[in-house]
């Protein structure tokens, strides 16, 4: 089932990039991937493991997509 599409996703990818683009690291932030079907790809997924946020970075991210402190809850009861 794809996940439900919020209208965010677009101001997350850009908090992304924004951080991203501010790091001089080679592991993108949104390179993990759930499924990996080449050495390539599971090579990046483990370097992003090695990924920590500043509060800096993790304020701009949470600014895109604050976190609904009622989910799920809220929207089994809709």
């Amino acid at each position: 089932m794809p996940a439900a599409k919020t209208g965010k996703e677009a101001e997350v990818s850009l908090a992304l990039e924004k951080v991203t683009d501010s790091r001089s690291s080679t592991a993108a932030l949104t390179s993990v991937t759930l499924t990996c079907r080449k050495i390539s790809h599971l090579r990046q997924n483990v370097e992003a493991l090695t990924i920590r946020l500043t509060s800096k970075e993790s304020e701009v991210i949470d600014s895109a997509y604050p976190f609904d402190v009622g989910f799920p809850m809220i929207s089994l009861e809709e």
